[in-house]
């Protein structure tokens, strides 16, 4: 795989512009020759309806905020920075397969005090939409070019774990955080390594008396605030539960967004998992904050 070297930019108003403008969209967003659909006025729509309609094209852009915005070559877990990672969807076959390119942007100032941003670029292809048990979480995408999504199905779930859970609200879902390799270059920092091992050994525990990836979700579907084309709207989302944390996931076949993950850094008594569980709860957690040219 190539590797991606990151940049300095100047101006800390880039991921703004690049929301606003539906970054990096294919080429076939403004070909005359692939005409898209109208889209729907979303707005007029009752929520339920509305979350059916929230589908992706090529050029759709998924905005991603996360509490850990280190890169893989500068790793600080104790870092306090403003930062967000834009998703655009290059290739999008519902139940099937996603590929995507996405731009983590870190906004900071230099020794002079200007704004300043660190971007770097990288594309993920091949998330299997299918049947895939396994999640990838943002933090862990590779910083290179064609990345494979490792038979992992991204910030999606498949559609046979949607099914699961909207037959019976029972599925399994692999966050991957047990597998080693699906942390890639990060896993190689000792500090991450030592927070995995930690993990790895709490979750072989519990596993005599607990499933760590069987996952539950809340009877009622849950309504939640999202920025969708521009407008704040609601929409409705799966409440899921398994060992490792909590998920939000879009209620749609078509499109079952994990719209965001939080991990469980404590148990039952309030008392922390694992030594620097709450730094681990900071490299993993994410959740989506706006989603732009929703064309269904």
């Amino acid at each position: 795989m190539k590797q991606i070297r990151t940049k300095w930019i100047i101006g800390a108003a880039i991921g703004i512009s690049l929301i606003g403008a539906g970054c990096g969209s294919s080429d076939k967003k403004d070909d005359p020759a692939f005409p898209l659909p109208e889209p729907v006025d979303l707005e007029v729509l009752e929520p339920v309806e509305r979350t059916a309609h929230v589908n992706f094209i090529p050029g759709s852009v998924i905005q991603i905020e996360s509490a850990f915005t280190g890169f893989k070559d500068k790793i600080d877990l104790n870092q306090n920075t403003d930062a967000k990672t834009i998703l655009v969807v290059d290739r999008f076959a519902p139940l099937h397969v996603a590929n995507f390119t996405w731009t983590l942007l870190v906004n900071s100032k230099d020794a002079k005090g200007e704004a300043t941003t660190q971007q770097l670029t990288a594309n993920v292809l091949g998330a299997n939409l299918n049947d895939s048990p396994r999640l990838w979480l943002p933090v862990f995408w590779p910083e290179e070019e064609k990345a494979s999504a490792r038979g992992t199905s991204g910030i999606w779930i498949s559609r046979d774990r949607f099914e699961g859970l909207h037959r019976n609200r029972i599925s399994t879902i692999d966050t991957s955080l047990l597998d080693p390799d699906s942390y890639g270059a990060l896993g190689e920092d000792p500090n991450v390594h030592i927070l995995f091992e930690r993990l790895a050994s709490e979750a072989k525990r519990v596993s005599t008396r607990v499933d760590v990836n069987l996952s539950k979700g809340e009877k009622d579907l849950v309504r939640i605030p999202m920025l969708i084309n521009g407008k704040t709207l609601d929409i409705e989302v799966l409440k899921v539960t398994n060992w490792f944390g909590e998920f939000l996931i879009l209620d749609n076949p078509q499109n079952p967004l994990v719209l965001s993950f939080s991990f469980q850094d404590k148990n039952e008594s309030g008392v922390p998992r694992f030594k620097g569980a709450d730094l681990f709860k900071k490299l993993v957690d994410y959740r989506v904050t706006a989603l732009k040219d929703i064309v269904s």
